[in-house]
C-alpha cells in the first residue's frame, strides 16, 4: 500500500468547507453532503488507538496506520454524529465504515461536517497521545487519492485554492555539463522570490542535486532558482562551503574556448610548416 495515499473518508464528499491552516485549523472540514449522516470511512488500513467524546471535538475516532518501513501515521475523525462503538485495538480497512461512524455536528461545531486530521509519518516507537497527534499534523488534502471527486460547484472561491495540488521540485542526477547545486540540508526553505522575506512554500527543499536556472544575490546569500513549475518559481539560498559551489559555466566555456583556439592555431601552423 502506498503510505502517502488514502481515500476521501466519506461516501458523499462534495467539498471542503474549511481548509487546513496551521496552527489555527489543524485539519480540513469536509461538508455539503446530500446525506448529513453519511458514513465515515477509514482513510487506510489501520488500528483504532483512541475513541471517545470531548467538549471541543465531539465524538471522535483516531486510527493508527503502521507501515513496513518502521513508520506510522495517525488519522483523526472529528464531530461524529454518535459516540463510536469501535473499541481500541479494533482493526479497520481502507474504505470501511468504522462501525456507527457518521458525519455529525457534535462538540464545538457550526454545522454538519467531518473534520479530518492527518499526521506526517513518525517512527513506530513513538507512542500515540492526542497532543502527539496534533503536534505532527499536516495538510490532508494532497494525500486524498480521489481529490478530483470534490464537486467545485459546492466550494466557495475562498477555498478553491485547496483544489490545486502543489508540485514541488525533485532532485536530479549529477551532470557536470550544466550548472547545479547540491542542497545538503533537510530544513532549507524554498521561496517564491530570492529573498528571506519571500513567501515560503509549505514544504522544505528535499536534500539532493538540482539544476540552476538563474542566480540572484539578496540578504547576504546566493539564491538559486532550482525550478519553475506551473508558473511557480522555487528559489533556495545556497550556503557557502555547504552546497556545491556555484560554477560560472559560461566563463569556464570561454576559458576553454581560448585554450582550444590557441591549440587549434598551433596545430594549423604545424600543418602549414609540414606541408611546406
Amino acid at each position: 500500500m502506498n503510505k502517502d495515499i488514502g481515500i476521501i473518508p466519506l461516501t458523499d464528499a462534495r467539498g471542503i468547507t474549511k481548509p487546513y491552516n496551521y496552527p489555527s485549523h489543524k485539519g480540513i472540514d469536509i461538508g455539503w453532503a446530500e446525506n448529513p449522516n453519511c458514513p465515515v470511512l477509514a482513510w487506510q488500513d489501520g488500528i483504532v488507538v483512541d475513541r471517545g467524546y470531548g467538549s471541543e471535538v465531539g465524538n471522535y475516532i483516531v486510527i493508527e496506520h503502521p507501515y513496513d518501513d518502521g513508520t506510522k501515521r495517525w488519522t483523526g475523525y472529528i464531530h461524529l454524529a454518535y459516540f463510536p462503538t469501535v473499541k481500541k485495538g479494533d482493526r479497520v480497512y481502507l474504505g470501511q465504515q468504522m462501525a456507527n461512524a457518521t458525519r455529525g455536528n457534535t462538540g464545538k461545531s457550526n454545522g454538519i461536517h467531518l473534520h479530518l486530521y492527518l499526521t506526517k509519518c513518525v517512527k513506530t516507537a513513538v507512542n500515540y497521545s492526542w497532543d502527539t497527534m496534533l503536534d505532527n499534523v499536516i495538510n490532508p488534502y494532497e494525500y486524498l487519492a480521489y481529490n478530483k471527486q470534490f464537486n467545485t460547484e459546492y466550494i466557495s472561491s475562498e477555498w478553491k485554492k485547496e483544489l490545486t495540488i502543489m508540485n514541488y521540485p525533485k532532485p536530479v542526477e549529477r551532470n557536470d555539463l550544466i550548472e547545479q547545486v547540491n542542497i545538503k540540508s533537510d530544513t532549507r526553505r524554498m521561496r517564491k522570490k530570492p529573498s528571506l522575506t519571500g513567501t515560503a512554500y509549505d514544504k522544505y527543499c528535499v536534500r539532493g542535486i538540482y539544476d540552476v536556472h538563474d542566480w540572484k544575490k539578496a540578504d547576504g546569500y546566493d539564491w538559486a532558482l532550482i525550478d519553475v513549475i506551473d508558473n511557480n518559481q522555487f528559489w533556495v539560498a545556497v550556503m557557502n562551503g555547504e552546497d556545491l559551489p556555484p560554477t560560472d559555466y559560461k566563463a569556464l566555456y570561454e576559458e576553454l574556448k581560448v585554450k582550444y583556439d590557441a591549440l587549434n592555431a598551433k596545430l594549423t601552423n604545424i600543418k602549414r610548416v609540414v606541408n611546406e
